[in-house]
């Protein structure tokens, strides 16, 4: 009669340690979903920010780029590069049709440039380069992922 208790109990703590490993198992799972989800938020986010740079960089080479007037996201450098995390920074929208906010872009003029790849002898005119920096925002399915990218455009 004893044995039969003793089958019970075998029972109960058997099913509670197969409870306990269903619940690690999907909590797990569980984890694995989320960092799965976020990575697909950061890569759409790198891929809009990326957009919003060959953007800006076509802009400038359309000839048309201006005026760098601090304002719309056109920038002279003046004494120290703008902030991007700033709330008083001006974002140029570049539309992609995609999913999620549009990314969006702003640029800095930065003072012309000695040409690098130019003759230095003394009787031939040195060339000059106009330097843009590139700063670029986008976002992924939401506002709350975001990358920012930035580049030097030489035209």
């Amino acid at each position: 009669m004893r044995q039969r208790g003793m089958v019970l109990i075998l029972s109960l703590i058997f099913l509670t340690v197969v409870s306990l490993l269903a619940m690690a198992a999907m909590r797990g799972g569980l984890l694995q979903e989320k960092m799965a989800g976020n990575y697909q938020e950061s890569l759409q986010a790198f891929q809009a920010a990326e957009a919003a740079l060959r953007g800006a960089e076509r802009y400038i080479e359309g000839g048309t780029a201006g005026p760098f007037n601090n304002s719309e996201g056109l920038y002279e450098l003046v004494d120290t590069a703008m902030d991007p995390l700033a709330s008083t920074t001006s974002w140029r929208s570049h539309n992609t049709g995609g999913q999620g906010p549009s990314p969006e872009y702003f640029i800095e003029r930065l003072p012309y440039t000695q040409s690098l790849n130019e003759n230095l002898a003394a009787d031939e005119p040195q060339g000059e380069r106009r330097l843009y920096r590139i700063t670029a925002r986008g976002y992924g399915l939401s506002n709350e992922s975001f990358v920012l990218l930035q580049s030097t455009y030489s035209r």
